[in-house]
């Protein structure tokens, strides 16, 4: 999936494998595949995650306060070795992951 421009994207109802978007805005994700995710994003955007979610973060990023955050990786409390977004910042603007 790519995505590209100024967005309001609710991406819930997808099952994503991977995924590149850039641009500025709100994107909305559901829960990952089993098998993982990964996502690159750049620019001015909100990733808006479930709460709960296991979220691997690598790069600059606006994190939730409960996440560990270790340098510029970041990862959420249910994290694990599988199943996880993996979203990969590119760029310099810092974009926010939220929980919601």
């Amino acid at each position: 999936l790519v995505l590209n421009g100024h967005m309001q994207a609710d991406l819930t109802m997808l099952t994503i494998s991977s995924a590149a978007i850039a641009g500025s805005g709100v994107v909305r994700l559901g829960a990952p595949p089993e098998t993982g995710s990964s996502v690159i994003i750049a620019g001015d955007l909100e990733v808006i995650v479930p709460p709960g979610a296991p979220v691997l973060v690598s790069g600059q990023a606006q994190v939730p306060p409960d996440w560990e955050e270790d340098g510029d990786r970041h990862r959420s409390p249910n994290a694990g070795a599988d199943g996880n977004w993996t979203i990969s910042v590119q760029g310099e603007a810092i974009p926010r992951i939220v929980e919601g």
